[in-house]
């Protein structure tokens, strides 16, 4: 009887996210059935995750909170579940153990446990229109097609939260009738700007990564290097793990769910606790709006090009809001010991950065803390560092690549700064720091305005979370090196800078001695988005002109910027309010100028990003009109799918291409023939794959007996390649290498070759030849 009364409470809100769900997937071209097939998967992930928070917090029940947790544990449970039952014989319904599990619980559960009301206990009608303008708003970073439904979707947001076009527009039946008019128009129109071409989808190589690792991961788990046979793989790899389930069992595309389903679920997700913590902590749903579409508008948080990036803010934001209750109420629950620990797991297992910045901010407030006695620290504290030492010798258990982390001086503020890491070797340490410095103070600046109000106030708890993950982001930057990857933790601060934006100015709305208002604040944002924009172009005429640029000249963009803001905030915070609270004033106009900057920067990124993507469409490259240069030529593609159906699906292969392109071959990173063949390779993509500089003796061979395998087949490799296990061989006639010439080979001359009698060739098109080893 539970059971039912349970899934009847929960048929409204299951509803509601299927059709925001399948409404999104079908302006991205997902076809009907498999749209469904994938809305079916997620919601039997969905319901344990909402059972196991409701559980715990009966008093948030059917809210945005709920099903933001919901599916954030409900992912995480059932892809922990289909890995540990991997390679045993319940691997093909593993993954249902949880769904089992509450079903279970709701059926043999004898009372209904009653919730009282709560400030975060709703899911009104509204939120159907919010939430999926909020993953529109999110996904416009590069899907800029989107543009025409986001306006509508946006323009009926914004009655529904600011409160003075509220009161000025009468809600009619006409109105929503002329508004249902305009989601069917813009529908259209944003389908048809979709098909323009297909550069906002795929616009990296590491996507291909991305999708063979996920098949990898889901077939034969960490153990197996699918990109380098008898190799373990060395990654942040949960996010592909949950892609490489969902294809699998929804039937889906792995290409679909990996770049299309993923984002759109992270995007949800993400606004759903973001909205959910910001209204916790304001009671107030315009400042959760506000919050969400800052949130949203940074590319570093929401782009679709890092899966594992977006993919990990999810688990993020639920460990931060279990934190501050736990900090706040000054009790930690063992259920809530335990969601912490599975949170800091799956956290380091989507992306390390973002897992180290959260936990290491929680830590240093709960050891700092006063009100929490100590044998709730000594509790808490080793179970977090036990799970997360435990995450990472399971996620980079293999060998340490060039991109993994360690201790040292970063380069991100070079890499940012100018796009190559500083070259001044005895003061690189020092201009290294005043980068960095320059480019943080949208997110500083609120260091001083904190302490300031610590003296006068009581600091919150939220407060003290965000201030330390901002702080550790920016440390974790310069201490740390990743060749590169670094400035990864230094996204995880402008994440949560953007949170502690909105509370500090709605706190300052609220005190009237600062002299803050609400027109003000909009004055103030203006100025500071215009000098955001005003900063990259700045930049851009900078690197343009001097090449290759100093540190001084790229600097004086930013140190302008700065410069401009506080004497802007002094010369107002002058004609408001002249006593010893102008201090104030001018710290908190100051942030806001600034940090709106960075709206200015990720508005433009987004404008050119658009541009491009248009200019595109009325090129004549075929690359970008007909296909998508990552995604592979038609008959590369038709090569490689003749390939995955006509061979055994343990079998081993080889291919002669490890380039980019004939005219740059660059870091090792092609991942099509593993993506597509779903075949494990003896080696490609080494960049990934391995990484490990200079290249192991056995890692060498591979790729020399490859490529001298691809240019023309001799006893001696093929016996090697035998003795691997390889039993096919992928030829791409476009990299065969010649080194008689030292150059690439004609297409007309790689055409014409054959491999007997080492290989027979079993298939060929064009562009790629399948060999069979004899």
């Amino acid at each position: 009887m539970l059971l039912i009364q349970e899934l009847r409470r929960k048929f409204p809100l299951a509803l509601a996210i299927t059709l925001i769900f399948s409404y999104l997937f079908f302006l991205t071209g997902i076809s009907f059935f498999e749209n469904y097939r994938i809305c079916f998967v997620l919601l039997f992930q969905l319901l344990p995750g909402i059972l196991i928070w409701e559980t715990i917090y009966p008093n948030d029940l059917n809210s945005p909170v709920s099903v933001g947790a919901g599916l954030t544990i409900g992912i995480s449970c059932t892809t922990i579940c289909q890995q540990l039952f991997l390679h045993s014989v319940l691997s093909s319904i593993s993954w249902l153990f949880p769904f089992v599990v509450a079903v279970l619980v709701l059926t043999f559960q004898k009372r209904v446990v009653k919730s009282t009301s709560h400030r975060n206990n709703y899911w009104d009608k509204s939120l159907m229109i919010i939430f999926p303008f909020l993953i529109i708003w999110g996904l416009l970073d590069q899907w800029w097609w989107l543009l025409p439904i986001g306006i509508v979707m946006g323009g009926g947001a914004a009655v529904m939260q600011f409160p003075g076009l509220n009161n000025r527009i009468k809600v009619t039946n006409l109105s929503r009738a002329s508004f249902a008019t305009s989601i069917v128009i813009a529908t259209f129109v944003t389908v048809q700007l979709r098909n323009v071409n297909h550069s906002w989808w795929i616009i990296s190589n590491d996507t291909p990564f991305g999708e063979s690792l996920s098949f990898s991961i889901n077939k034969w788990g960490s153990t197996s290097n699918i990109s380098a046979v008898g190799q373990r793989i060395s990654y942040h790899w949960f996010a592909y793990a949950w892609s490489g389930l969902t294809s699998e069992f929804a039937f889906a595309h792995s290409w679909s769910v990996l770049t299309i389903v993923l984002p759109i679920v992270s995007c949800l997700v993400i606004s759903l606790l973001t909205w959910s913590l910001i209204f916790e902590l304001t009671n107030s749903s315009l400042s959760a709006f506000i919050g969400c579409v800052l949130v949203l508008l940074i590319r570093n948080v929401v782009s679709v090009t890092s899966p594992s990036q977006i993919f990990g803010f999810m688990p993020a934001i639920l460990f931060l809001i279990i934190c501050h209750r736990c900090l706040t109420r000054r009790i930690f629950l063992f259920s809530e010991a335990l969601l912490l620990s599975l949170l800091t797991f799956v956290l380091v297992g989507s992306k390390v950065s973002t897992g180290v910045v959260f936990i290491s901010a929680f830590a240093l407030v709960l050891i700092f803390s006063t009100s929490i006695n100590m044998r709730s620290k000594f509790s808490i504290l080793p179970l977090l560092a036990i799970t997360g030492l435990f995450a990472y010798r399971s996620f980079f258990g293999g060998p340490k690549g060039n991109i993994s982390p360690r201790f040292g001086h970063g380069n991100a503020g070079g890499l940012i700064m100018m796009g190559r890491p500083f070259d001044w070797i005895r003061l690189h340490i020092i201009v290294e720091w005043v980068a960095l410095l320059l480019i943080s103070m949208p997110f500083l600046i609120w260091v001083p305005y904190v302490l300031l109000q610590t003296r006068r106030h009581k600091t919150s708890v939220a407060i003290k979370l965000l201030s330390s993950s901002v702080f550790v982001s920016i440390l974790c930057t310069a201490l740390i090196d990743a060749a590169g990857t670094e400035a990864y933790f230094l996204y995880v601060g402008s994440f949560m800078a953007s949170i502690l934006c909105v509370l500090l100015v709605s706190s300052a709305l609220q005190d009237r001695r600062i002299g803050l208002t609400w027109r003000s604040t909009l004055f103030f944002s203006l100025v500071g988005i215009v000098l955001g924009v005003c900063r990259v172009s700045s930049s851009d005429w900078v690197s343009r002109r001097n090449s290759p640029p100093s540190f001084f000249i790229s600097a004086l963009p930013y140190s302008l910027l700065i410069v401009s803001s506080l004497l802007i905030s002094v010369i107002f915070a002058g004609f408001v309010n002249k006593n010893w609270r102008s201090f104030s004033l001018i710290l908190i106009v100051s942030c806001i100028q600034l940090f709106s900057s960075t709206i200015g920067n990720n508005l433009t990124a987004r404008y050119e990003f658009a541009k491009g993507a248009i200019y595109n469409s009325e090129t004549v490259s075929v690359e970008h009109v007909e296909y998508n240069y990552f995604s592979g030529s038609p008959h590369r593609v038709e090569a490689l799918e003749w390939l995955r159906d006509n061979s055994s699906s343990d079998a081993i292969v080889a291919t002669n291409r490890f380039c980019l392109a004939t005219t740059y071959c660059g870091p090792h990173k092609w991942f099509l023939a593993s993506a597509i063949s779903h075949r494990q390779m003896l080696i490609e993509g080494y960049y990934y794959s391995v990484g490990q500089y200079p290249e192991p003796p056995w890692a060498q061979k591979r790729i020399d007996v490859s490529e001298r395998f691809g240019e023309g087949a001799t006893l001696a490799d093929a016996t090697y390649l035998k003795s691997q296990g390889v039993s096919y061989f992928i030829v791409d006639l476009e990299f065969v290498w010649s080194y008689k010439n030292e150059n690439w080979e004609t297409l007309e001359s790689a055409q014409s070759k054959s491999w007997e009698p080492y290989a027979t060739t079993v298939f060929e098109n064009s562009e790629m030849a399948i060999l069979k080893l004899n």
